[in-house]
């Protein structure tokens, strides 16, 4: 049911892109909002569904409200952009020889994290950022990572002093938020990482993280499967074959590597390791240790993270040979 909401209001922001006149925003407000439009027809069929559905129901009337409300704003804005274009017009000399204006391209980049942030949105993922320089307090300490985890080692992090760094994951926001005591939490956070590593086709020491945790009660491990294979689908507009494997994260448990089919090659190649298998996201429940840390009661609240390499999931999608070249 939940997934039907999704998809219908999907659609309404999808339709919304087209509303460029009068006309059209009156043709698609009456496709969505009208007598016979697809909300209205939705919220009719669960009035004869049996009762565990009716509250679902809420969801619904709060949507419609929501698009009545959105609906308002873009009259607003084709009202006051239509007496701008008035005015204009009327100072406009057109004997004047027109001049030829260059315009750029957003980076692959850029349009990755609109694309990814707008699926998270529709799902109601608030957005929050934090410091590219962390202390060991958020980068390790609270995260479970133990005192002798390799990556505490001067080999493998950019170290500023014997405390702060440059964070190496996007884990160090989800413990910040965790220390507010906020609840529910259900945000997504993305940015730059560093790790000193040997740089190749599919590993910088420089970049960019998209993270999602989410912490609340009645959540399960199906949960976020679900949300991965409909990610999946969003970014990719087609099903790809995916392999899941087990992994080891310190931050969660069970822990779980997100794998595709390497798109430069058929028998293997260096971008995949010869193994035709690239890993783009690790996931996987948040570690009780991590919850305990914070004083959350681990009997009645749980938490799900997935997080992914940008740059890994771009070159898949470009088909890209080398992420080096998505900076030069």
């Amino acid at each position: 049911m939940y997934k039907n909401i999704f998809i219908i209001k999907s659609k309404i922001y999808f339709f919304s892109n087209f509303i460029t006149d009068l006309n059209s925003y009156n043709y698609i407000k009456s496709r969505v909002l009208g007598k016979y439009g697809f909300l209205n027809i939705f919220i009719k069929k669960i009035c004869f569904l049996k009762k565990k559905f009716l509250k679902e129901l809420k969801f619904l009337n709060e949507l419609k409200i929501e698009s009545l409300n959105y609906f308002k704003e873009q009259l607003l804005k084709l009202n006051h952009n239509k007496s701008i274009n008035n005015s204009y017009l009327k100072d406009l000399d057109i004997s004047l020889p027109g001049r030829f204006i260059k315009i750029g391209k957003k980076n692959i980049i850029s349009e990755f994290f609109e694309r990814v942030s707008f699926f998270f949105l529709v799902l109601g993922f608030d957005f929050v950022f934090g410091p590219e320089i962390e202390n060991e307090l958020y980068c390790f300490d609270y995260l479970n990572f133990p005192k002798n985890h390799p990556a505490r080692d001067m080999q493998d992090t950019f170290y500023l002093d014997n405390f702060n760094m440059l964070r190496t994951h996007t884990t160090s926001v989800q413990a910040r938020l965790l220390e507010k005591k906020k609840f529910p939490l259900k945000c997504v956070t993305y940015g730059k990482v560093y790790r000193y590593e040997k740089e190749n086709n599919n590993h910088q020491s420089m970049f960019f993280q998209y993270e999602m945790f989410w912490v609340d009660k009645k959540i399960c491990f199906n949960d976020l499967l679900s949300m991965i294979k409909v990610f999946l689908i969003f970014i990719f507009n087609d099903y790809i074959e995916v392999r899941i494997v087990p992994k080891y994260y310190p931050y969660t448990f069970f822990s779980l590597g997100i794998q595709i089919k390497c798109s430069l090659c058929l028998d293997g190649c260096s971008f995949c390791n010869f193994s035709k298998w690239v890993t783009i996201a690790g996931a996987g429940q948040i570690h009780e240790n991590i919850l305990k840390n914070f004083s959350y009661d681990i009997n009645k609240v749980s938490g799900l993270a997935f997080g992914f390499g940008v740059d890994r999931l771009i070159a898949k999608m470009y088909k890209i040979s080398d992420i080096k070249y998505l900076y030069s």
